[in-house]
């Protein structure tokens, strides 16, 4: 019946279209709130981007917190936090220590970015428009002013919206709806507007302006290899306040900083240390250790809250008598126990007054008789003669203080023995050590031979003209006859001496020897080998040195003006070979080989020798029984002489006949052959 009426019909046409627009629009703004899954940062030129990743465009306005601590606050709306979003990240970057993201209404997500000074930072909209983006400055410090939250936060910016030109509608308009609500329409261009800017200026207007927090104070500082504790004095001192920093607390400091506040270069300087140091205050005092060691500090340990005996009720003050123990001693440790009892030391008997509650009398009473007591004294030390088999005393007392150091020890190299005095519980310990450590070492039998091959070889091929006592000579003599002037006996007559003969002045006949050609051609080619063996054998402990020598010593003599008298080195010239062999438990020879062959060059001086040395380390592990060799110490000489006689040497064709050619060639090596061999 009221379907037949026309007027019915226009009501339940109304209510059909009111459902209608306001639908979509509530389905509208459930869709459009974006969803935060999370923080991205990166590093930029000078700067920190720190991206708040969402799924759809968000407004946003920001504002600085100095309490409880230096922050910068970001809310994020329409939005919500996602389920997989990490509530908390770690930066350490800059100025910004770590990026926090919570759920702060049920249409906000404030992001917070803790930070050790306030910095310039920009926030924009993220290029692909979904989320946002904070640049976070570096390198410059903002000396902006830092205030509590305000009652009504002002808008720094809205979100970015596309603007278009609103649709006239055909449909009645309906109620105002709230801000959020016209927002969350959908995002078409017939429907879509945008707040007016009026309306944000008016909300300013409307908003109680906070009155302004005086500028933070700052402070530059320029330090170079600075000791740790004297900046953080020196900025606790710029701050005013007194400070406590912990005996372990070192290091060094290179920092410069303008224009700072001081709080947040101490915990700059801090962070940056290679320990982990940190700081908190403490009734107006800096106290810098350790993490650990601040969690130990009660916020009031400066000002404890304590009751003093005077100014608690109903005292009572009860003497009490001791029988062996000193009233001293019981009253020491009584006030660790009972701070806030007074303790009166008796005056003429072992005994002591006490004034303080009922309860605390009942308890002192209780604990005397434990207290009253003499300690037994300590057992008399034992005293014990262990003497040391086989290892080094010196060694073993070393080891003996480390392991067992409740022990007394006193050495008798004389005898190997270890003097100790102590209790019978670390006697015994010490011997059980002794009995692990104190045994023989592996003796280890080295079996050496040194072989020295030596091969030389010598050419002469030429011929030899006149040499100083040589087979062959080229040589004629001329000369001046004398005749005698004496003659033979019984054949001197005066008329037969002539005074100019016995003067010397008459020129006598001239004569030589006879010109003799004797040759020698020599074509020799001389071959030489020679081998020189030596086999010496030596033993040593495991982990021992043996050294072989094989060769000369060579004496050097010089005067020594300290001693006033005349000092001999010597010098080994010829195989030198030092060895360090160490058994292991496997069985095996574990050897430090070092051989050395010098050769005499020459002396300088012709006193102090020049000599060649071939040296060679190594280190072999091998069975035992099994050889080492050590081979390519070599030495190679070669020498090419020629004498000739001066211009016929040099003929072209008869030279050879005029000069002698001499080449001869010289090759050492030395060869090391060691067996060694572990005596059982």
């Amino acid at each position: 019946m009221l379907l037949s009426k026309p007027r019915s019909w226009k009501l339940l046409l109304a209510c059909l279209l009111a459902v209608g627009l306001l639908l979509p629009a509530t389905t509208t703004a459930q869709a459009a709130s974006a969803t935060v899954s999370g923080v991205k940062i990166t590093d930029g030129t000078g700067t920190l981007k720190v991206d708040v990743q969402a799924t759809a465009p968000v407004s946003f306005r920001s504002k600085r917190l100095a309490e409880p601590r230096q922050m910068v606050v970001i809310d994020v709306w329409p939005a919500v936090l996602g389920s997989g979003a990490r509530a908390q990240t770690d930066v350490n970057r800059g100025l910004v220590e770590k990026v926090r993201l919570a759920q702060y209404t049920p249409d906000t997500v404030r992001v917070y970015l803790d930070v050790i000074s306030q910095p310039q930072l920009q926030v924009s909209p993220a290029p692909e428009r979904r989320g946002l983006t904070v640049a976070v400055s570096t390198s410059q410090i903002a000396e902006a002013k830092v205030t509590k939250a305000p009652a009504v936060p002002s808008v720094e910016a809205t979100r970015p919206v596309p603007v278009h030109k609103p649709v006239a509608q055909t449909a009645p308009a309906p109620k105002p709806a709230p801000q959020a609500k016209a927002q969350s329409r959908p995002a078409t261009p017939a429907s879509v507007t945008r707040t007016p800017t009026s309306s944000a200026s008016a909300l300013r207007a409307q908003a109680p302006r906070p009155r302004p927090a005086p500028a933070p104070k700052t402070v530059s500082i320029d330090f170079v290899n600075a000791d740790l504790v004297f900046v953080i004095k020196a900025l606790a001192q710029e701050m005013g306040r007194n400070v406590f920093v912990a005996p372990n607390v070192m290091g060094t400091v290179t920092v410069t900083l303008n224009k700072v506040q001081p709080e947040g270069a101490l915990a700059l300087i801090l962070k940056m240390q290679e320990n982990d140091y940190s700081y908190k205050i403490v009734d107006g005092t800096i106290v810098v250790a350790s993490p650990e060691k601040l969690a130990q500090v009660a916020d009031d340990i400066l000002t404890p809250r304590t009751k003093s005996a005077a100014s608690r009720r109903d005292l009572i003050s009860q003497e009490f008598l001791l029988e062996v123990a000193p009233a001293a001693k019981v009253t020491e440790f009584l006030k660790l126990q009972y701070p806030d009892v007074e303790f009166t030391q008796h005056p003429t008997l072992n005994g002591f007054f006490a004034k303080a509650t009922r309860d605390e009398l009942r308890q002192i009473k209780a604990s005397i008789p434990g207290l009253d007591q003499v300690p037994e004294p300590p057992p008399a030390a034992r005293r014990e003669f262990i003497p040391v088999k086989y290892g080094e005393l010196r060694d073993v007392q070393a080891l003996a203080k480390t392991l067992v150091p409740d022990l007394e020890y006193n050495a008798d190299e004389r005898l190997n023995l270890l003097i100790v005095e102590g209790s019978d519980a670390s006697i015994e310990a010490l011997q059980e050590l002794l009995a692990t450590i104190d045994r023989p070492q592996d003796q280890v039998m080295l079996d050496v031979k040194v072989v020295d091959l030596t091969e030389s070889g010598g050419k002469n091929l030429g011929v030899t003209w006149g040499a100083p006592n040589a087979p062959g000579s080229f040589q004629t003599t001329f000369g001046e006859i004398v005749p005698a002037l004496v003659p033979a006996a019984g054949s001197i007559t005066n008329d037969q001496i002539d005074l100019a003969e016995m003067a010397g002045l008459a020129i006598g006949p001239f004569g030589r020897t006879p010109f003799v050609v004797q040759t020698t051609l020599a074509f020799l080619i001389t071959n030489g080998e020679a081998k020189i063996l030596a086999s010496p054998r030596v033993a040593t402990q495991s982990g021992g040195e043996a050294r072989i020598h094989v060769g000369d010593k060579f004496p050097i003599v010089f005067f020594d003006p300290r001693a006033g008298q005349f000092q001999v080195t010597y010098v080994n010239i010829g195989v030198t070979l030092e060895v360090k062999p160490q058994v292991k438990a496997d069985g095996y020879i574990v050897a430090e080989v070092k051989p050395e062959v010098s050769n005499l060059v020459d002396l300088v001086n012709n006193q102090y020798p020049r000599t060649t040395v071939r040296t060679v380390t190594s280190t072999m592990r091998v069975k035992d029984g099994d050889t080492i060799v050590l081979g390519g110490l070599i030495s190679e000489s070669q020498r090419h002489s020629v004498s000739k006689i001066p211009l016929l040497g040099d003929l072209p064709i008869f030279g050879p006949l005029f000069r002698s050619v001499t080449d001869s060639a010289d090759r050492n090596e030395v060869i090391l052959m060691m067996t060694p061999h572990i005596m059982k």
